[in-house]
């Protein structure tokens, strides 16, 4: 069997080169130089005997540029439906991003009316949420902060993350 990749001649070398740069020309985004691509056509079609287990030495003459050309022709179909499948993800990714930033940023806007809201009708209630939520403040600094006690604070807020929660869900 012949797992080498078969001899080629200068003259077979250089017009599988130019018949290289002739495809990558018409292509409109293409990475690989005309070396890379006939090096791509040896790689497979080394892969391509080892898999059939051909033991013929060589290609006929006449047949190879037809052969190369469709053969190369079809690497780079691949590489632009690799291209264009990554891409797709790609956006599909970024699409799904700005629909979590897009949600985010309204919930965070329907949250500070909710406070609001809250405000209007207990606003030191409205307070401690905001020192808690916004100001990062721990339930017991908040109290302090607010001169109410523990127990007050934490009775306060278990009753504003329902109250929140039913007014959010309700506005949804």
């Amino acid at each position: 069997m012949n797992n080498q990749v078969p001899s080629l001649g200068l003259n077979e070398y250089s017009r599988l080169r130019h018949v290289a740069r002739c495809l990558i020309s018409r292509e409109s985004v293409c990475t690989l130089t005309a070396t890379g691509l006939v090096h791509e056509l040896l790689i497979k079609d080394s892969q391509t005997r080892r898999e059939a287990s051909n033991s013929s030495s060589g290609t006929k003459p006449g047949v190879l540029l037809p052969y190369a050309s469709r053969v190369m022709k079809q690497l780079l179909i691949d590489r632009a439906r690799k291209r264009m499948t990554r891409r797709k993800l790609e956006t599909k990714a970024q699409d799904e991003a700005k629909a979590r930033h897009q949600r985010a940023a309204q919930f965070a806007v329907e949250l500070d009316d909710t406070i609001a809201q809250l405000g209007t009708e207990m606003p030191d209630s409205a307070e401690l949420v905001r020192l808690h939520l916004y100001g990062e403040l721990s339930i017991e600094d908040a109290a302090q902060k607010l001169g109410l006690s523990r127990a007050d604070a934490y009775r306060k807020w278990a009753f504003c993350k329902a109250w929140l929660a039913h007014r959010l869900d309700t506005e949804a």
